[in-house]
């Protein structure tokens, strides 16, 4: 790395995650910084890319960066597929501020006797973004009759019994417990929650995790279907009945 290189390098800016990450997981975000930190370092002279170029694409990539992992649906649904090892440095999300625990001077004797989480950043962050999601989907069955395997638990066990199971289910997931340890068939992850979704064990954290993951991963479907309306609906078939219009776009 040359010297003017590195004057130019501290102005445009490190990359949020660097070379030693990569070891930490396969994720392909991490690979994308790590290709670039190294490309950038090699200077101006050997790669051609001026520096006001390498802080263009350095603020994009951070930018992308925010944008996917600052958003909580994207943070948990990488925290809650297992192809991917839990870590502590990977799931600190992007836009938090750096925090000092202290511990307390007299231990709590009813937490003390518990394991300690392995990932507890990881694992509070996940907890607080689903526990409205279910709370969402509890209240919703106490005013429509639905037969989602969240309301069907309501029925059986009660809310209370249902947020209980939630606890637990998501503590025996972060410790690896079973039924959470089970192998990952086909690398399918929607396939894993699907199997564990009957399992009394894993039931209630199953469902969340499966409509976290039946969300597709973009909105070319939509699209598609709002180009078909456009195309079937023009002006000399403005009279058309709406439900034969939604027939062709389903048949074709």
């Amino acid at each position: 790395m040359s010297r003017s290189w590195d004057h130019s390098s501290a102005r445009c800016g490190r990359l949020r995650h660097p070379m030693r990450m990569l070891q930490m997981s396969s994720f392909f975000w991490l690979a994308i910084a790590a290709t670039l930190e190294e490309l950038f370092a090699k200077g101006e002279d050997q790669t051609g890319i001026p520096v006001s170029l390498a802080q263009r694409i350095t603020a994009i990539f951070n930018s992308r960066w925010k944008e996917f992992f600052g958003n909580d649906v994207y943070f948990v649904a990488f925290a809650l597929d297992p192809r991917y090892p839990l870590s502590d440095d990977i799931m600190k999300s992007a836009l938090a501020a750096p925090t000092i625990r202290i511990p307390a001077q007299i231990p709590n004797t009813s937490a003390s006797a518990e394991r300690p989480m392995p990932h507890p950043r990881a694992y509070h962050r996940v907890k607080e973004f689903l526990k409205p999601m279910l709370r969402a989907m509890v209240e919703h069955n106490e005013v429509h009759e639905l037969k989602d395997p969240i309301s069907l638990l309501v029925h059986e066990i009660g809310a209370a019994g249902v947020v209980d199971e939630f606890r637990r289910q998501l503590k025996a997931y972060f410790h690896n417990e079973w039924p959470f340890n089970a192998p990952l068939q086909d690398g399918n992850t929607l396939v894993w929650w699907n199997m564990l979704l009957p399992h009394p064990h894993a039931r209630v954290l199953a469902a969340l995790a499966v409509k976290i993951f039946s969300v597709l991963i973009n909105s070319m479907p939509d699209e598609r279907t709002g180009s078909k309306l456009t195309w079937f609906n023009s002006a000399i078939r403005g009279n058309q009945n709406a439900q034969t219009l939604v027939d062709m776009i389903q048949i074709g």
